[in-house]
């Protein structure tokens, strides 16, 4: 299985790195070996900026997923189930976020990645809101 065969959940918005860590784990193909310790530093650098806790490549996956509005997303926001062959196409790109979730991102050790996981002591960010004095939000 490759991330090539992606239909409907390409270019991402971290398209790099996901390509990246999937070349590591075997999942994608690229005209150079990309550095595990620079896809390490830029997921937690995402798991900072977004909240991220423990396995650092699940939460990038889910919020990949989460996060990309496409053809499939927009059509079950404005219709509800998609269906048909859309439908089909989206199970398909689901099973190869399935075997990217199952992948053993600790094999990668060697080139430091087992060590980010699970992550910890991040801070968490929380929203601060601007209030009129009474405890409503502007």
């Amino acid at each position: 299985m490759d991330i090539s065969g992606l239909v409907i959940y390409r270019n991402l918005e971290y398209q790099e790195l996901f390509q990246e860590v999937a070349c590591l784990l075997g999942y994608a193909h690229m005209d150079r070996e990309p550095d595990p310790f620079c896809c390490g530093g830029k997921l937690t650098e995402l798991a900072v900026k977004y909240g991220f806790e423990g396995n650092l490549w699940h939460c990038f996956l889910a919020f990949c997923l989460a996060n990309h509005e496409n053809a499939y997303t927009t059509t079950c926001e404005i219709t509800g189930a998609a269906d048909g062959s859309l439908d089909e196409i989206a199970k398909e790109d689901y099973k190869i976020f399935k075997a990217l979730f199952d992948a053993d991102i600790t094999a990668l050790e060697p080139g430091g990645f087992g060590r980010l996981w699970p992550v910890t002591g991040l801070q968490r960010r929380t929203a601060a809101y601007l209030t009129n004095g009474s405890g409503t939000a502007l």
